[in-house]
């Protein structure tokens, strides 16, 4: 699955990085290099939402990266 939106980071449990997707959606990020993301940047992962889990940021379904690349 591949989502393009613009990265932010959400000051949850010491902070978490999202993807707002160009339909609306807020994913939070998982695994990949999360050096690589910067607030406001906008970017395509690849990877696979994680169905049935939750995590502290509660702000949206958790998306597991496994390829990132800014635009």
């Amino acid at each position: 699955m591949k989502i393009t939106g613009i990265i932010e980071k959400v000051d949850l449990d010491g902070g978490v990085w999202t993807l707002k997707s160009e339909d609306g959606t807020s994913y939070r990020l998982k695994g990949g290099d999360s050096s690589l993301y910067t607030q406001g940047d906008k970017a395509t992962i690849e990877g696979k939402e994680l169905r049935n889990v939750m995590g502290i940021g509660m702000n949206g379904p958790i998306f597991e990266v496994k390829k990132y690349k800014k635009m």
